[in-house]
C-alpha cells in the first residue's frame, strides 16, 4: 500500500503561477529509496476564461540543485480551465491526484524536480497556479524553482530574494517491497490478481486527462 513520503502541505497562502512566461519546480530528497505510486499537488486556476489550456507535470533530476533535462518522466497533459478559482485566504487551490503511469524510482539522497509546465496559459488564457507559502518554508529538503522559458535554465528561490516552498506530497512504495513482489512466482501474481492483492484503488481527487 502507498505511504507518504517527501511532502510539503502547510503554510500555503498564495499561488505561484505556471504559465507562457514562467515554467516552476519544486526539489525535493527522498530520505529513502523507493518508487513513486503517485503525486498530489495543490493547484488552481488563476483567471478566468475558458479556452482547454494544457499543463504538463514532469519528474526531473536535477544538477543537485536545478531541475536538467531530460524528464524522468512527462505525465499526460491535464485541463487547467477544469480547476477552480483560489478564494483566499481561506482555500488556494485543491489537491489534484497525479497517477503514475510507469515505474519511476527515485534513491535516497539525490534530489529530484517535479515541474509544472503550462506553455499556453497567461496573457487573457487560464494559468496554472500551484499554492505556495514565501518567508516561512516547512520544507527542509528542497525549494522552489522558477524558469522563464520551458525549464531549460533554472533560478532558485534564493536567487530570488525569497524563500519559498510549493504545496506537493508524493506516495510511493520502498524499494525493498517493490522487489520482493518482482520476485514472487508467476502463479502466485495471478491468485494474488484473482484475490485483489496489490490492487491500488485511488480516490480520483480531481483527475485530469
Amino acid at each position: 500500500m502507498p505511504q507518504l513520503f517527501e511532502h510539503c502541505n502547510t503554510g500555503d497562502y498564495y499561488a505561484e503561477e505556471a504559465s507562457q512566461g514562467q515554467t516552476l519546480a519544486m526539489t525535493f530528497t527522498p530520505q529513502v529509496t523507493h518508487r513513486i505510486d503517485f503525486l498530489k499537488m495543490k493547484v488552481c486556476k488563476l483567471s478566468g476564461g475558458s479556452p482547454v489550456i494544457p499543463a504538463y507535470i514532469a519528474i526531473r533530476p536535477t544538477d543537485g540543485v536545478k531541475p536538467v533535462m531530460p524528464d524522468l518522466i512527462l505525465l499526460e497533459a491535464f485541463d487547467v480551465e477544469l480547476l477552480t478559482l483560489p478564494n483566499p485566504p481561506f482555500v488556494v487551490g485543491e489537491w489534484l491526484l497525479v497517477p503514475m503511469p510507469q515505474e519511476v524510482i527515485v534513491e535516497a539522497g539525490n534530489r529530484y524536480g517535479i515541474v509544472a509546465l503550462c506553455p499556453e496559459g497567461g496573457n487573457g488564457n487560464p494559468a496554472l497556479g500551484w499554492s505556495a507559502t514565501r518567508t516561512y518554508a516547512p520544507y527542509a529538503g528542497g525549494q522552489a524553482c522558477f524558469s522563464y522559458g520551458e525549464g531549460l535554465s533554472w533560478e532558485t528561490d534564493e536567487e530570488r530574494g525569497y524563500t519559498i516552498d510549493l504545496m506537493f506530497e508524493e506516495w510511493g512504495t520502498p524499494i525493498e517491497e517493490v522487489e520482493e513482489k518482482k520476485c514472487w512466482p508467476w502463479w502466485w501474481l495471478l491468485v494474488a490478481g484473482a484475490a485483489g492483492y496489490g490492487v491500488r484503488y485511488l480516490e480520483k481527487e480531481r483527475v485530469r486527462k
